[in-house]
This record gives structure tokens, C-alpha cells and sequence, in this order.
């Protein structure tokens, strides 16, 4: 039977006070080496003291060439999993059709039941047409969870992300599994599981999935760093070179996108408390 991806890396850990975690999706449909993949990130935020979130980047899968159903299907599968709070997903082209799947109460889970429909989320950054058009479409809205944050890039949008996504790696709120090139050793000291297949050539694949989310790691710092960037009527664009991709990044700047919009949210909080804790110091 083998063993599932989060078997392998993201045994359900029990959530930290304030931990939000959210799983975001780049999406493709077509087969072949000189197109995109779909990428889904898997990111923890944790709480700091006057920072907003800290971005703990736990696991990252792609897929090329594979139809929107099963796509839809691996979604809800991280989800639950992960124990997701939010779903973020770019909304163009593919992504209308995967939305109009996951909104289904109909896509079957692996033991015998059915993963409960999805709608859109209700957020002060969603333009009203762009919520009430998603929410009309949906094809079930009843017990449907609210959990899909929907992206539709522009040239403008493109660059606030990619800003964003810099300050945050420059202030170091961000943090990535380490390199498959160290992964083999930390595995056999700490995994007992990995130990048992790490010698066994007839548990190969085994081997293969538990070292795969660190292999997917280096291969987004990879199309980080190979990114070409260029200024265009004053907007940062970042394009892949010939022959690479930019799909992991592109997930990656839509998961820290959202994390910073509900950065606001805690520092707001942060602010308030201060604000209480000053009050009492005064009159009290």
C-alpha cells in the first residue's frame, strides 16, 4: 500500500496557541517539461511578540500535467491533513475550474466518505463582485466551509507580493526545511521509521516520499534564486529563465500574501493589549 505524503513528513502536530496554517496553490493543467506545475505550500504561522507571524514553510508538493479532479481531490487531502485554516488559490483560468470542484460535496475522501464542499472566504480584501460571483457559483452551499482566499494576479499585485515575500526573508520570519542534501542524515538520527526503509532497496519509493519534501525545498530556492528581475512603468517583475519555472515561488508569494494580510490582524491585537496594559499602569 506504501505510505501517504504526510505519513511520511506532517504526522498531524497538535497546533501551537495562535497557530494559523494555511495551504496555497499555484495552478497548471498541461503536461510537459516547458510548462508549469501546480504547486501546493504548506505554511505554519506562529505568533511573535511584535512582528505579526513567523512562516514556517512544513511541506511543498507539485504536480504536471494532472487533471483538475484529481488536483481538487489532493487538495482537500493536504487540507485536512495539515488541519488547514485557509486555502489560498489562484483564481485564473485552470484555477475557475478546480474552485467550481472543490465547491462540490462529492469528491470522496479514502475511507468511505466525502470531503465537505468549500466557498469562498469572507475577507475586507475581497472586492464584493469578486465574493458575491464565487459565492453565487458555488455548486454547494450548504454545511460549505468558508475557507478558499481566491488570488487573481496583475502586474501591480505581482509586485506587491514580491516585496512582500523580500522583506520578509530579509527580516528572517521565514524558515524552510533544511536541503535533501542533509535530509538523509538528520532523517536516520530522528525518524525510526526512515531508518527501517533507508538500507532496504525494496522499500526505495518509501525512501523517495520521506525525502521528497526536502527535495521540493531545494528545488524552490532554486527558482528563487535563478528569478530574473526586471522594473517595468515602475512594477517589479520577476521571470523564470528559459527552460525553468517559477511555480513553487509563485504558491510561496501567495501563502506569505495572505500571512500578511493577517499579520495586520494580530499587530492590531498586539496594539490593542499594549494600549490596556498602558491604561492600567495609569489608573490603577
Amino acid at each position: 500500500m506504501g505510505i501517504s505524503t504526510f505519513d511520511v513528513e506532517l504526522k498531524p502536530m497538535e497546533k501551537q496557541d495562535g497557530e494559523i496554517r494555511i495551504i496555497s496553490m499555484d495552478i497548471a493543467l498541461k503536461q510537459g517539461n516547458s510548462n508549469d506545475n501546480t504547486a501546493y505550500i504548506c505554511m505554519s504561522l506562529i505568533p511573535t511578540k511584535s512582528e505579526g507571524y513567523h512562516r514556517n514553510i512544513l511541506y511543498i508538493q507539485t504536480y504536471n500535467g494532472v487533471n483538475s479532479v484529481v488536483q481538487a481531490k489532493r487538495a482537500k487531502e493536504l487540507f485536512y491533513d495539515f488541519q488547514a485554516d485557509y486555502f489560498v488559490m489562484d483564481m485564473r483560468n485552470a484555477g475557475n475550474s478546480i474552485y467550481d470542484i472543490l465547491t462540490m460535496d462529492n469528491i470522496e475522501d479514502d475511507y468511505g466518505g466525502f470531503f465537505p464542499p468549500w466557498i469562498i472566504t469572507k475577507h475586507e480584501t475581497i472586492d464584493k463582485k469578486v465574493y458575491d460571483d464565487n459565492y453565487s457559483r458555488a455548486l454547494s452551499k450548504e454545511n460549505a466551509e468558508a475557507v478558499v482566499y481566491p488570488i487573481s494576479a496583475t502586474a501591480q499585485f505581482n509586485d506587491e507580493i514580491a516585496k512582500l515575500l523580500r522583506d520578509k526573508l530579509q527580516r528572517r520570519l521565514m524558515s524552510f526545511l533544511i536541503s535533501e542534501n542533509d535530509a538523509d542524515e538528520f532523517l536516520i538520527k530522528s525518524n525510526k521509521d526512515y531508518l527501517k526503509v533507508a538500507d532496504d532497496s525494496d522499500t526505495l519509493s518509501d525512501r523517495v516520499l520521506y525525502l521528497a519534501p526536502y527535495a521540493q525545498t531545494t528545488a524552490l530556492i532554486n527558482e528563487c534564486v535563478t528569478l530574473n528581475m526586471k522594473v517595468n512603468s515602475g512594477l517589479l517583475k520577476l521571470e523564470e529563465m528559459s527552460g525553468r519555472r517559477k511555480d513553487r515561488f509563485s504558491s510561496l508569494a501567495y501563502a506569505n500574501y495572505f500571512a500578511s494580510l493577517l499579520d495586520k490582524n494580530i499587530m492590531m491585537q498586539t496594539s490593542e493589549s499594549n494600549f490596556d496594559d498602558l491604561l492600567q499602569l495609569i489608573y490603577f
